[in-house]
């Protein structure tokens, strides 16, 4: 409620448009009713609002965390439903530092222990969070001070809860000098170190490697073999995460023995949704059997798809867009009759091949995406344009990337 009396304050005079957005999980009984309350509390200070209610199967283990995902996928369907900018969380410096002793307890290390990020992306949503170091105390007293009452989530007083645990051990830990001022100390000397660390990765991949547009990367592998232990698990887990469209990377004991192994000479593993395999190079790409299946595409419409690409139809016709298997490219090389578009999809990684998508239009034509518009085939358009974005979640790796291409 503090977030919305302070944006309206904000984007009011600005002419900017301000949604207030209620998810019911459907995991509490009351929660309709009261997202209902909370429509009439700003109907009557003309702020518009929405319920956006999640579906499918109520979770039985891992709650909090599926409720998360749920909540961000029905953001990320309102953003492109209405061509918002961003969404906006009230997360508050009590979230920060309940996050941060939760990660010091999973040993996550510097990029966990950075907290919350103030601005980042999760499914391809811009999401923002302006109160990140206000102390809950101060929201509740905004609140007061508009004359505005609110509901308190009962799940925030459930003990089940890792977080909710944490919170009730905060009074004993400020007396032992480990207090909020202290905690928020540690994130934000992370949250600088992190910006750091995606330089430094973004140089090792200028220097030593390439980010394709088509979704994968290739690294030297005996840059890579030289890396310090440490940095090169760090440097692992952004790609693994970007490549495979995770919201998350790996745990750190898994991309450690990763690391271990690609040292060791091992050829080939897969992990995080990634096939890594060590030749001349070092290539990380999708794994095709974990791709998102086929999307419809909608004239005009952006689509996001297996969280890595970004995607607009040109036109008047819908179409759909999915990926090819081995057969399926190996008619298109018939279809083509020898001539190689460019880039050359034979001098990707073979997972790589299978897990690009591909546009696929009414009159049985095809598009590729980031190659040349006239590839001599007549089963592959020419007219009409397909715009394709490699589009990870991390800002740094997703600027590696070369400029957009379309067919």
């Amino acid at each position: 409620m503090a977030l919305c009396l302070l944006a309206d304050r904000w984007a009011r005079p600005r002419g900017v448009a301000l949604d207030a957005l209620t998810v019911d999980h459907g995991l509490r009984q009351e929660a309709r009713a009261e997202a209902r309350q909370v429509g009439r509390w700003l109907a009557g200070r003309g702020i518009a609002h929405r319920i956006l209610v999640a579906s499918g199967p109520r979770p039985v283990t891992g709650i909090q965390r599926a409720a998360r995902e749920r909540r961000l996928a029905l953001f990320d369907r309102w953003v492109r439903e209405t061509g918002a900018d961003r969404i906006l969380l009230a997360h508050s410096a009590d979230d920060q530092v309940e996050t941060v002793l939760q990660r010091m307890m999973a040993d996550s290390g510097p990029d966990g222990l950075a907290g919350i990020g103030a601005e980042n992306r999760v499914g391809g949503t811009a999401l923002s969070r302006p109160l990140l170091a206000v102390a809950r105390g101060r929201l509740a007293a905004t609140c007061r001070d508009f004359g505005q009452p609110w509901i308190s989530d009962p799940s925030n007083r459930d003990l089940r809860f890792a977080r909710v645990r944490l919170r009730s051990l905060a009074p004993e830990l400020a007396r032992s000098g480990a207090g909020p001022a202290q905690i928020l100390g540690i994130a934000h000397a992370m949250t600088a170190a992190r910006a750091v660390l995606d330089d430094h990765c973004s140089r090792f991949i200028l220097d030593h490697g390439a980010v394709s547009p088509a979704g994968f990367v290739r690294l030297d592998a005996g840059a890579f073999q030289g890396l310090d232990r440490r940095f090169a698990e760090l440097l692992l887990a952004r790609l693994l995460r970007a490549v495979g469209g995770m919201p998350w990377p790996p745990r750190r004991a898994r991309i450690a023995r990763l690391v271990v192994a690609l040292r060791s000479g091992v050829k080939a593993r897969t992990l995080g949704g990634c096939t890594i395999r060590l030749g001349d190079g070092l290539e990380f790409s999708r794994e095709p059997g974990l791709c998102a299946g086929p999307v419809e595409l909608d004239p005009g419409l952006r689509a996001r798809w297996d969280n890595r690409f970004e995607v607009r139809l040109e036109g008047d016709e819908p179409a759909r867009l999915g990926t090819l298997d081995a057969r399926g490219w190996s008619v298109l090389a018939r279809q083509m009759r020898g001539q190689v578009p460019q880039p050359d999809p034979w001098s990707w990684p073979r997972a790589a091949r299978l897990a690009y998508p591909v546009v696929r239009h009414l009159d049985g034509t095809t598009s590729l995406p980031h190659f040349v518009r006239d590839v001599g085939a007549r089963r592959i358009r020419s007219g009409g344009r397909v715009v394709l974005r490699f589009c990870p979640d991390q800002d740094w790796i997703r600027i590696l990337a070369m400029p957009t291409h379309g067919t």
